[in-house]
């Protein structure tokens, strides 16, 4: 898992297509909107994948999907990356968790995009 804290509107990218940011924190929880392929499926964590009933988004549908997420709740992407919200740090920051491959680059905008590989799954 990488740990990182981030202030509300900062993007992180992970790897070449999926990026994502915290837009709002309220009442104990933040709201995180992410971008991806439309052939990633975004699901929230306490869904499992199910192997014989793929979930798809429906046609026409954005690449875009905002899920509002309370501390210890995390979104899956595709079946091997997880997002999960770790701490509100401040009203303005929050620390995040992010479960990917090894292979996978995570850029962190206000690291002024320096990268950091993923410690794997």
């Amino acid at each position: 898992m990488l740990g990182l804290t981030i202030k509300l509107h900062e993007i992180v990218q992970i790897g070449d297509e999926i990026s994502f940011l915290a837009t709002r924190n309220k009442g104990g929880q933040v709201r995180l909107v992410f971008r991806a392929p439309q052939d990633k499926i975004i699901i929230r964590g306490e869904f499992e994948f199910s192997s014989n009933k793929p979930r798809q988004r429906p046609p026409g549908k954005g690449v875009g999907l905002s899920l509002t997420r309370a501390v210890g709740q995390s979104v899956l992407i595709g079946e091997n990356i997880r997002v999960t919200l770790l701490k509100i740090v401040t009203r303005k920051k929050v620390s995040v968790g992010i479960y990917a491959p090894k292979e996978i680059r995570i850029l962190h905008e206000s690291a002024k995009c320096k990268e950091s590989k993923s410690p794997g799954v």
